[in-house]
């Protein structure tokens, strides 16, 4: 080869591995730069990442301010994000606030600075025929319509396809499931909005309305926050009852007992026609049932004097309380209470009376004389053996299972999940639970008056102790004289955490554990545990690998460093060498060539065939 040729070609190959390595270098610090811009998505590191959140309440006699509510107590919710004035998007504005069905209250309107930055279901209200928002209580009968208002989170991977698969109410621990097509949607994208509408089925015999609403996403996760949890009294009228009964007994001249009153306390008694009251008294259960005495009300007491009891025209069997006149030493009385023809609660109204009279004669002097011992039995008796007394027994068990789930598998940091425990009885016998015991994860903390007993909200002060271990919480769930469960049956405890910042990406296990009252047949069963895993984004794969600033700024380092090497290193410049002249750097010069320098393309080949033909020849 021609030494001229040669040269030119070794300067031209030098050429190209420096701008290979050039284009790497740029290439890698390009890569370091993205790197190190990524942040986790967490309120200590962009104000742009914090949620917010504002809730409406009306104003009663025990919520006086916003210090006495919570998000529970809301009748309409606003989210929205801190801004760079560390203002909230959310309004917070009253004149913006739904209209009542109560009018006439007034409202409060109360921040949140620590809601979740995507919490998917933004809020819920519970509404009459009229659209008019309930606020603190609902009366028994009344058709109420719930509304849920849910959004696509912001940070979803494919904004083009549908987040939710499904929605859910959960009204005083009923599930209603409901299918995405029953649901009212809006705009597209990250943009689309649903509204879920279902009534209320018949709650006129509870006392509270516990109401939830939950979105289920496209992968199977459960999605709602305090934003969509509800909590609202059902205000029953009270119902008439009779409170207490309270008799006078005295002795007539010829020591006969004689009742001289009755009072009986009533509540919520307001008869428009009739009263009645049927007694039962004496030993042998006489019964006599009065004619209508509603003249004989006086505020809340009704009031029977000696001369109306006495009297057998006051009553309907044609009998007076005369019919006690032979009674002795205690007499007994009990009532039932008719209003307008209805029997209204009187159980408290029943009594028994001392009958202050004289007892006919004295006691038998005999039976007050204490027998004398029997002289044909031993003054002592032998000791028994206490083994023989005491068999041997056996000792008691208990059998139960314990199963531990979590709403979600994965969570994103600033959001909540809930968590359930259900304790099933497996045993022959009723058995007892004396507390239970759940550690949560790292960063992970209990939120505030969110556990569900059987299905019902209970006030953290009577069940709950959240205390601080090492660096996590264990909450204990018990209550006096802890918990019997019926054989076959259960109890299911249900509680939200919420997760903070500092939560650790990838698997988190949380353990809980109950202690019985009877010794357990098998302690393992008596233990559950689950995994949720924590990620910056649930809606896409996460590896965990680079969640961390330090990782980052390691992989940076290295793909610096991996450019300095090709760049400067005579190692670095033999295999920059060694991979443009291999046959996979040969084809993508020449694709590189062919699509955009056809001409020079073609020459060389032409080039490369002719030598290829003088080898072959010499």
């Amino acid at each position: 080869m021609d030494p001229l040729a040669a040269a030119k070609r070794t300067k031209k190959t030098v050429t190209l591995i420096l701008v290979f390595t050039a284009v790497l270098a740029v290439a890698s610090l390009i890569t370091g730069y993205f790197y190190l811009k990524i942040n986790d998505i967490s309120p200590q590191n962009t104000n742009a990442s914090q949620g917010c959140g504002c809730y409406f309440v009306a104003a009663t006699d025990t919520v006086k301010s916003c210090a006495d509510a919570n998000p529970k107590m809301a009748y309409e919710f606003q989210t929205g994000t801190i801004q760079g004035n560390n203002n909230c998007s959310a309004s917070c504005d009253l004149r913006t606030a739904s209209s009542l069905k109560e009018e006439n209250q007034t409202t409060l309107a109360c921040r949140v600075d620590d809601f979740a930055i995507n919490p998917g279901c933004v809020d819920i209200s519970i509404e009459d025929t009229a659209q008019k928002r309930y606020a603190n209580k609902v009366e028994p009968g009344q058709k109420l319509t719930i509304k849920a208002k849910f959004t696509t989170p912001k940070n979803i991977t494919t904004p083009d396809q549908d987040f939710y698969s499904g929605f859910s109410f959960v009204v005083n621990g009923a599930k209603t499931e409901m299918q995405k097509d029953q649901a009212t949607s809006s705009g597209t994208g990250v943009d689309k909005e649903y509204l879920v509408t279902t009534t209320i089925p018949d709650y006129s015999t509870s006392d509270t309305l516990s109401i939830q609403a939950f979105g289920q996403s496209t992968t199977g996760a459960q999605i709602t926050s305090e934003a969509c949890n509800r909590v609202l009294t059902v205000n029953k009228p009270n119902a008439p009852t009779c409170t207490e009964l309270r008799a006078e007994v005295v002795n007539d001249t010829n020591q006969k007992p004689k009742v001289n009153e009755i009072n009986l306390s009533m509540a919520s008694v307001t008869p428009t026609n009739t009263l009645s009251v049927k007694f039962t008294v004496g030993k042998t259960g006489e019964t006599l049932t009065t004619k209508n005495i509603k003249s004989q009300m006086s505020g809340s007491s009704l009031v029977l004097t000696k001369s109306f009891l006495y009297s057998a025209s006051n009553f309907i069997d044609g009998k007076s309380f005369s019919v006690i006149d032979d009674e002795m030493g205690t007499l007994n009385i009990s009532s039932q209470v008719y209003v307008d023809g209805s029997l209204i609660n009187s159980d408290n109204c029943i009594g028994e009376f001392e009958i202050p009279a004289i007892q006919e004669g004295p006691k038998n002097p005999v039976e007050e004389t204490p027998e004398e011992p029997n002289e044909e039995e031993p003054e002592e008796e032998e000791p028994t053996n206490p083994q023989e007394e005491k068999p041997n027994e056996e000792t008691e068990t208990s059998d139960f299972t314990l199963d531990k789930t979590a709403s979600v598998a994965c969570v994103e940091r600033s959001n909540s999940l809930t968590y359930t425990i259900s304790i099933q009885n497996t045993d022959s016998d009723d058995e007892g639970v004396t507390r239970i015991e759940d550690k949560l994860p790292l960063g992970f903390t209990y939120k505030t008056n969110s556990t569900y007993i059987n299905g019902s909200l209970v006030d953290d002060s009577d069940f709950i102790d959240v205390e601080t271990v090492g660096s996590t919480q264990q909450i204990t769930f018990s209550t006096n004289g802890g918990w019997t469960i019926d054989s076959g049956d259960s109890l299911t405890i249900r509680f939200s955490a919420n997760v903070s910042s500092s939560a650790l990406s990838g698997s988190n296990l949380n353990e809980a554990i109950a202690i019985p009252v009877n010794t357990p047949k098998d302690d393992d069963s008596l233990r559950s545990s689950v995994s949720v895993s924590v990620s910056q984004n649930c809606t896409s794969p996460e590896t965990a690998l680079f969640d961390s600033t330090i990782s980052r700024v390691a992989l940076a380092v290295f793909t610096i460093l991996l450019g300095l090497f090709f760049y400067f290193s005579q190692s670095g410049l033999n295999v920059s060498n060694k991979l443009i002249n291999s046959t996979l750097g040969k084809t993508v010069r020449n694709i590189g060539l062919k699509s955009n320098d056809p001409q020079r393309y073609f020459e060389e080949k032409f080039i490369e065939k002719l030598e290829k033909n003088k080898t072959i020849r010499n």
